[in-house]
């Protein structure tokens, strides 16, 4: 993904509460262009009927920042107050969560309200797990993917080198920790 602006966001994919409501800011980050990374888990055989051999489902996201070494992880936080930080959970309503540039707001509430946009994003996350956007005017950028245990509030970690600097920012999608069954 490419960050343009600064900062980079975590949201649902289906973009309106981030748009709507005030998304998400994950990290304030330096510009530039970053490895998003999913971890994806797959059974062979599908315990689900309904869901066709293999099954493949996302179990965590990952921007990579940084190519050093991550000494400690934290919460990610939000707070307006220092001294009560908020932890940052991710809420997901749609199935779906992103990672997206802060400038993309205003581009991303449109894409969403168009439809032929929406279903393209969906079939390209059915296909390959995850949907990658970038605006025409290369002004905004966006990496979506399905939620390995669907909707729900997920935790978001940064990952700290020794001196201190956002190497990795990880959104834990809790499939293992909910496991349909064995790998």
């Amino acid at each position: 993904m490419t960050v343009f602006a600064g900062g980079v966001l975590d949201g649902e994919g289906a973009v309106r509460p981030a748009v709507d409501n005030g998304p998400v800011v994950a990290a304030s980050v330096s510009p530039g262009s970053y490895s998003v990374v999913l971890s994806v888990a797959t059974w062979q055989h599908s315990p689900n009927p309904a869901i066709a051999s293999p099954m493949r489902r996302i179990c965590a996201a990952k921007v990579q920042i940084l190519p050093d070494a991550v000494d400690i992880w934290r919460p990610a936080r939000m707070s307006k107050n220092d001294d009560h930080p908020v932890p940052l959970g991710v809420p997901v309503d749609s199935g779906t969560a992103s990672f997206f540039d802060f400038s993309a707001r205003q581009w991303l509430g449109g894409l969403q309200r168009n439809d032929n946009h929406w279903a393209h994003a969906l079939d390209c996350m059915r296909r390959d797990l995850y949907a990658r956007f970038e605006d025409p005017n290369l002004t905004a950028s966006v990496v979506m993917f399905e939620c390995g245990m669907g909707d729900g509030v997920y935790d978001l970690s940064l990952g700290l080198t020794k001196d201190g600097r956002i190497a990795e920012i990880v959104l834990d999608l809790e499939l293992l920790s909910h496991s349909l069954g064995p790998l």
